[in-house]
This record gives C-alpha cells, sequence and structure tokens, in this order.
C-alpha cells in the first residue's frame, strides 16, 4: 500500500518479520486489514540437516500451495551459521520465490551461540566475504541481507556497510540497533541514511527501527530523505 509522505514522494510498506509473531495466521491477519505492500516470513533457521527434502509446508504456504491465491508478497527468511546449508535452503525457495533474504540480525543467546544471527556482524571483514559468496552463488537478484548496525556496538558499522559497497543485493535491510541494544533504546536512522546513501542506486536500503505510527514514520522519512522503503515490526503490533 503505498504511503503518500509527501505530495511528491511514495515508499513502500512492508509487515516486518518477528520470529513467533508473524506466522502464517497473523501475515493473513495484516493482509486483509492493513494492505501492506509485502509481508516477511520469521527465520528458518538452515542447518547441516535441516531442511532435507522440502520447505516445511505451513511455514511459507504464500509461495507454495496458497501460491496463487493471495496476492501480497512474502519475503521469506533463512538463518545459518554456514553458508552451505544456507544455499541449499535457498535453492529450495528459488523454486517458489524471486526473493530471499538471510538474516544477520536476530539478537537472541541461542542464536548468537550457534554463530548464526548478529553474531555474523562481529568481523566485518568475514561479514563481507560471507555476504559476496553467497551473492555469487545465489544472484544479487535473488539474495538480500538483513541486519543490524553492529554487533557490540555500531563503531564497524562504516566497515560493515563498506564491505558491501561492491556487492549487488536484491535489499538490504537496516534495523538500526546494535545487537546488544537488542529492543532497547532508539533505532539509529542516521545509520540507515548512511547505508541509503552509499549503496543505492545498486542495492536498495530498507529501513527499520521506531516505526510506531504514520506520525512517527513521517519524521523518519524528513530525516532520512533517501529511503523509500520500510519495515515495520513490533510498532504494526500496537
Amino acid at each position: 500500500m503505498p504511503l503518500p509522505v509527501q505530495p511528491y514522494r511514495t515508499i513502500k510498506i512492508g509487515a516486518a518479520p518477528m520470529e513467533g509473531v508473524t506466522d502464517f495466521p497473523m501475515r493473513l491477519w495484516l493482509c486483509h486489514t492493513s494492505a501492506p505492500d509485502y509481508t516477511a516470513t520469521p527465520f528458518l533457521r538452515a542447518t547441516p540437516g535441516f531442511p532435507k527434502r522440502a520447505i516445511p509446508t505451513d511455514f511459507f504456504p504464500e509461495g507454495t500451495w496458497l501460491k496463487h491465491n493471495l496476492k501480497t508478497p512474502c519475503l521469506p527468511q533463512v538463518m545459518a551459521a554456514a553458508n552451505d546449508p544456507f544455499l541449499r535452503a535457498a535453492e529450495k525457495f528459488r523454486v517458489y520465490t524471486d526473493a530471499l533474504d538471510i538474516n544477520c540480525g536476530c539478537p537472541a543467546p541461542t542464536v548468537i551461540g550457534r554463530g548464526a544471527g548478529s553474531s555474523l556482524l562481529a568481523t566485518p571483514e568475514s561479514f563481507a566475504r560471507r555476504i559476496a559468496a553467497l551473492a555469487r552463488e545465489l544472484g544479487g537478484e535473488f539474495f538480500g541481507v538483513k541486519m543490524r548496525t553492529g554487533f557490540d556496538h555500531d563503531d564497524d558499522y562504516p566497515a560493515l556497510i563498506g564491505g558491501l559497497a561492491g556487492i549487488k543485493l536484491r535489499r538490504l535491510t537496516i534495523h538500526g540497533r546494535t545487537k546488544t541494544q537488542g529492543y532497547k533504546g532508539q533505532a539509529s536512522w542516521d545509520n540507515i541514511r548512511l547505508a541509503a546513501k552509499n549503496l543505492q542506486p545498486q542495492t536498495p536500503a530498507v529501513a527499520s527501527g521506531d516505526v510506531v505510527s504514520p506520525s512517527s514514520l513521517a519524521a523518519k522519512l524528513a530525516a532520512a530523505p533517501e529511503v523509500s522503503e520500510v519495515i515495520v515490526g513490533r510498532g504494526l503490533l500496537r
């Protein structure tokens, strides 16, 4: 649902993935009540043994058995600690969708302890190598990244963004908090704007964080005029 923020500007609004929240019934309800431009799944955790044969039927019905019945696109996301399980899962999703994100943002201790989610941001050099390798295998028209602004702090954020400068991605979604912040404090839209200014138009930047009302959205976009796409997570639950 394009939202006219100013007379000359429209943006795309997506429903952000939230683990344990945005499962299929929730996404279906959002499509009927809010008409977002798209929804997103919680993450599917890819491991050396999962998924072996197929995507679980209840994880992504919009792209599988309900593909021709629902008009609102749904973006799946996968989490993995290593590239091989992610690539195996990605090839299974490619049959059903033209876009897939890797989750590099989850701050949960169980996820971090297994080397996935935000832990991928701990070292900018290894993060850039991993994303470059996945983009080469999957192609920048299919593969996107969801990330935070850093692990313990955002001092490395310019290096994280700089490492992506030569990599074509379908989209880069930035939640403007570090892993350590979790969901506390204010999201840094200055950091989101840095990505938008440095990576667009090659890689579209999608903003996430602290959008809880139309007025807060308008204020964020006024401060970050380069942003043309936003996903709303916990704010939509209000």
